[in-house]
């Protein structure tokens, strides 16, 4: 069993499309329209589907039980313990029984997408191998966001930031304006964090999330 590491999601992006999902699209009716998958967060607004919609059906019940799990970390401070004393620490591991392990890195980089609000989630799934040949991908927490109390802590201050910055932006008028004023606040209160050196630790990974934007008003990328 090991983590994995693959595409590296760029911090500004993802907070860029936090914002836009919220702000742009009425995902209120979207999800009333449809009922294949189920958000039982009060944060759903952030969401979108568009990467859901072009799984197959498999990826999409993958998809949906990560979901379940990342709706429970996002509003419970339970905490997640480690996996097997590897600095490891999994939030839910599925069994691949019908989806290959390349099919469920692509399910979580897409559902990552999709739901940036999971701002816990980093750039890594566990891989999971037994001597029979069976596999389970796991998706995990940065190891901070393990201790619950310090997760629940931290989405508070993160969306207040986000709620402060999202009162400038939909002042604006036309789309194209809420779009160029998401860009302007993103890049004047962010700079770019000098201090990372080592390209293979955690502090690499928060420096890709929307924490480090939203909470650490810095980001780098590679």
């Amino acid at each position: 069993m090991k983590k994995k590491y693959f595409y590296k999601l760029f911090s500004l992006f993802l907070a860029a499309i936090l914002f836009s999902t919220i702000i742009l699209i009425d995902t209120s009716t979207a999800w009333a329209a449809t009922g294949d998958l189920k958000y039982t967060s009060q944060y759903n607004d952030y969401s979108s589907r568009w990467y859901y919609d072009h799984l197959d059906n498999e990826q999409q019940e993958l998809y949906q039980a990560w979901v379940d799990a990342c709706n429970d970390a996002l509003v419970t401070d339970n905490d997640i313990v480690e996996f097997q004393n590897i600095d490891v620490y999994c939030i839910d591991s599925q069994k691949l029984t019908s989806v290959s392990y390349a099919k469920a890195e692509e399910t979580y980089l897409l559902l990552r997408l999709d739901n940036p609000q999971y701002f816990f989630l980093p750039n890594y799934l566990l891989h999971i191998t037994y001597p029979d040949g069976s596999e389970e991908a796991g998706i995990c927490t940065y190891p901070k966001f393990a201790d619950g109390k310090l997760r629940i802590a931290t989405k508070n201050k993160m969306f207040k930031t986000l709620r402060s910055w999202q009162k400038q932006i939909v002042k604006a008028k036309s789309v194209k304006s809420k779009m160029c004023k998401m860009h302007d606040i993103i890049i004047k209160k962010t700079s770019y964090d000098y201090s990372i050196t080592d390209l293979n630790n955690d502090d690499v990974d928060m420096s890709q999330s929307i924490c480090s934007v939203f909470l650490d008003k810095s980001a780098i990328c590679y």
